[in-house]
């Protein structure tokens, strides 16, 4: 008959069985340990002597002890290497799979660092970059500032310049014209009509200016260059005196025998194109606010509210944008 070899879980002792039996190998007791169970509860049951010839000497008792230790600290040592023989396999399963996950997000992560590193090289350059366009904007508009006063300051030389030629100069508008006329004679009929003795050395030029606007059918104005400011002067004092004087027949076309129907003449100073574009601005602004008089004086424009108001200088549009 077939056998097998059993592990007692009451003694540990190894013990041959039948192939035959059914047995649990975890719980598993020999039939001597069976024995040796009481068939009852002796809880209760009186402690017999043991005979003296029963009793187990030092020596087997110790005897006995020792390889019970020596077989539970085997079966101990067995187990322990066990555990830890598969202990270590599952962690070093573990740390090869872990291993092996974390290997590609490794090479991502190594991507990424580059990636920053680029970009953040990139990101450095383009501050640099950044701090150096502001620093050139700043000083541009510290040259743009100073270039805009520059240029400011010149055209205001410039449009005094423009002022002084024109000293000596007066303007005349409203006078018709005709294809064969003579501008100097047409002066001199003017002064004439308002009581000046201007003789012909006193005229240096005399033309019809063309108009800034090339649709105007509006006669050309009439620029008559004077010998000199005092006597330019005197030829438009002598005109407003005449208006003054003669409040319903002032200075017209048909005083100075022209044809047609009556036109008024206007005699002014002449201004520069800047002056000139300032004086209409002027006026407007008058006609908004109310301003009564608005004249020209030796290239200078002023206003007034009303007589008993003070004069106004009027240097810039600014000027105007502060009235009230």
């Amino acid at each position: 008959m077939s056998s097998k070899q059993m592990i007692c879980a009451g003694c540990l002792n190894t013990v041959k069985v039948s192939m035959d039996l059914e047995l649990n190998k975890q719980n598993w007791v020999c039939p001597e340990c069976i024995n040796k169970k009481p068939k009852s509860d002796t809880t209760n049951t009186p402690v017999r002597a043991i005979p003296v010839e029963d009793e187990i000497s030092p020596e087997q008792l110790s005897d006995h002890s020792v390889q019970e230790n020596v077989t539970l600290r085997n079966v101990r040592n067995r187990l322990e290497t066990c555990d830890t023989d598969l202990t270590s396999l599952i962690r070093n399963e573990i740390k090869a799979a872990i291993r092996a996950e974390m290997a590609p997000i490794r090479e991502k992560l190594q991507e990424l660092q580059n990636s920053v590193q680029y970009i953040s090289g990139q990101y450095d350059d383009l501050i640099k970059s950044t701090n150096k366009i502001i620093l050139d904007h700043k000083n541009m508009q510290v040259e743009c500032e100073q270039l805009r006063t520059t240029v400011s300051v010149m055209t205001q030389r410039i449009d005094q310049l423009e002022q002084y030629l024109r000293n000596n100069n007066l303007e005349i508008q409203g006078v018709p014209e005709h294809k064969n006329e003579n501008v100097v004679s047409i002066v001199s009929r003017i002064a004439d009509v308002v009581s000046l003795k201007l003789q012909d050395k006193d005229i240096l030029n005399c033309t019809r200016v063309a108009h800034k606007n090339k649709d105007s059918k509006a006669p050309r104005a009439i620029v008559v260059q004077l010998i000199s400011t005092r006597c330019r002067d005197e030829f438009y004092s002598a005109v407003s005196r005449y208006n003054r004087s003669h409040p319903k027949c002032k200075l017209g076309s048909s005083l100075l025998n022209f044809g047609g129907p009556t036109v008024p003449i206007y005699v002014s100073e002449h201004l520069s194109p800047a002056n000139k574009s300032l004086h209409a601005a002027a006026r407007i602004k008058a006609r908004e606010l109310t301003y009564k008089f608005v004249w020209v004086r030796n290239g200078r424009i002023f206003m007034r509210k009303d007589e008993t108001s003070p004069f106004v200088h009027v240097k810039s549009e600014k000027t105007l944008d502060s009235l009230k």
